[in-house]
């Protein structure tokens, strides 16, 4: 499977008080580009069941862009294992560097939502 990237600019919107990325706006991000990945291999109804591990390694300044990357590192058949990386490229485009990385867990469920084999 090839990886869901995802790219974002980050805007005054998407700050904290520090006046870098908030944590929990990327942590939406992450959320969103793993489930395109979990939803796209399995092609059925998936839901995240845990997050694991997310560290968030450098700050990431407004005017920056982040691309998120996520793969597919796991598979039983009913849970996926998703790894994303959050690269940070600086204002101006001098820079890139890893600013976060986690691992998504998702399971595929059935019409009750009840785990269910792909």
């Amino acid at each position: 499977m090839d990886p869901v990237c995802m790219t974002r600019m980050i805007t005054p919107g998407h700050l904290n008080s520090y006046g870098n990325l908030f944590g929990g706006q990327l942590m939406k991000w992450l959320d969103e580009v793993s489930f395109i990945a979990a939803t796209r291999y399995a092609k059925q109804k998936m839901v995240t069941v845990s997050v694991d591990n997310i560290s968030f390694i450098k700050p990431v300044p407004a005017g920056s862009i982040v691309e998120i990357n996520a793969h597919l590192k796991k598979n039983n058949g009913v849970k996926l294992s998703i790894y994303t990386e959050v690269i940070a490229e600086s204002p101006g485009g001098n820079q890139r560097a890893i600013a976060a990385t986690a691992w998504f867990n998702f399971a595929c469920v059935d019409e009750n939502d009840k785990p269910k084999r792909f």
